[in-house]
């Protein structure tokens, strides 16, 4: 019986006189942080003769896809997109044309695809899709930065 009146007695011991801490941070309050736009725009030079480029994907279930490995980022601008902005996986509307624009800008040797235009052919087995894309437009050439006023 000592022994258990004992044990509560220990035990209500360390619950009373147990300690608890408050983190408070009271700079972080004061912290008004604005962020600017960037105030550069690219400088961009055409060329005079158009290029072209492809690329084919495979997708099984819509869900895994293969045929293509390289994608070009910022290689062209869209003013629609296919997919929301926030999903699971990649639309391969996007990767075939992403792809298509790294292959053409890959081999003429240039940063972007100025008036790209697409010819995208799908090619559907219910569970199985072939998409073959080919881009054309006039290649663009990165020169530098200008301030924008």
């Amino acid at each position: 019986m000592k022994k258990i009146v004992l044990s509560a007695v220990v035990t209500l011991a360390m619950v009373l006189t147990g300690c608890t801490s408050v983190n408070t941070n009271d700079a972080a309050r004061a912290f008004n942080a604005t962020i600017k736009p960037a105030e550069f725009q690219t400088i961009i030079e055409a060329g005079d003769t158009k290029v072209n480029g492809e690329a084919q994907l495979n997708v099984l279930f819509g869900i895994f896809s293969w045929g293509v490995s390289e994608f070009a980022d910022r290689a062209f601008e869209s003013e629609y997109d296919d997919m929301p902005v926030v999903s699971l996986f990649s639309s391969p509307l996007t990767l075939v044309k992403d792809a298509a624009a790294y292959n053409a800008c890959n081999t003429n040797k240039c940063d972007v695809i100025l008036n790209a235009k697409y010819n995208i052919k799908t090619t559907d087995y219910f569970v199985f899709k072939i998409y073959n894309c080919k881009v054309s437009g006039y290649p663009g050439v990165e020169k530098g930065l200008k301030p924008v006023k």
